[in-house]
């Protein structure tokens, strides 16, 4: 081999030294924001981190499933969380794995559609016995039922309502209206158009609200809308919807009241 020939090969194998150290540095760097962001975000809080994880989490979704056995708590249930926010089917089903290793783990909001038998065997144990007084989780699960539509959705959702009745607790009914398929087609009102099909409030609460778009997924085919419910001092909600994209238009994916004051 002559000196430029060796010269030349010197030079392509430092190029591709440099190369991987660069991708190796964006990927550490990749990984540290990440997780930054996970422990950033905040459970009933609008913080920036939500808006960026829904946005990134299908593409990250490896990197999240990894971190829901993180040895940090904080970690795993917020990799949880926007799991549960995105509704990835992959996220979904892994997680539905670390809840059957570990049922000491905190089930956490949202509740995504489609129901599985895991959400079925929850519902049953919590909701279906004995005095439960009404809470988010209870009522995400509600509101889910309603819209999955399916028979055994429907049942479930009226056992649940009898059980409730037979010990007592007093709800109010007439927020559990939503009907399953209905879409949203109005992409240039997309937040006026959400709030004015939001079936989960009543006619005072919709006059009362407020809402913005946090965030679209990479594919954009669902989005995270905030709604807030301003009723004046000491009485505020704060609501987080997902809705997804079909053929048809936008559909409500999950139900969350996430804060109140």
């Amino acid at each position: 081999m002559n000196r430029k020939s060796t010269v030349t090969s010197i030079a392509i194998i430092l190029l591709a030294l440099i190369a991987n150290c660069v991708a190796g540095g964006r990927e550490t760097n990749s990984d540290e924001e990440l997780r930054r962001l996970l422990l950033g975000l905040h459970a009933n809080d609008n913080s920036p981190e939500l808006a960026a994880l829904f946005r990134i989490g299908d593409e990250r979704i490896d990197e999240l499933v990894k971190a829901l056995s993180d040895s940090d708590p904080k970690i795993k249930l917020n990799a949880q969380m926007t799991i549960r926010y995105l509704g990835n089917e992959k996220g979904i089903k892994a997680l539905v794995e670390a809840y059957k290793k570990d049922r000491t783990t905190n089930v956490t909001l949202p509740i995504p559609l489609p129901l599985n038998d895991w959400d079925y065997d929850f519902v049953r144990t919590h909701y279906m016995v004995g005095k439960r007084l009404t809470e988010p989780m209870m009522d995400s699960y509600l509101f889910a039922l309603l819209l999955d539509g399916t028979p055994r959705a429907a049942s479930v959702f009226r056992k649940i309502i009898d059980n409730a009745r037979t010990h007592g607790v007093k709800m109010d009914e007439s927020r559990y209206t939503c009907l399953p398929g209905s879409v949203i087609n109005d992409d240039t009102r997309f937040e006026q158009a959400v709030l004015s099909n939001a079936c989960f409030l009543n006619e005072r609460e919709r006059r009362l609200a407020r809402s913005r778009l946090v965030s679209y997924n990479t594919a954009g085919d669902k989005a995270l809308v905030e709604i807030e419910i301003n009723g004046g001092f000491l009485a505020k909600e704060w609501y987080h919807v997902v809705l997804s994209k079909s053929e048809k238009g936008w559909r409500f994916f999950s139900v969350s009241l996430i804060g109140w004051s």
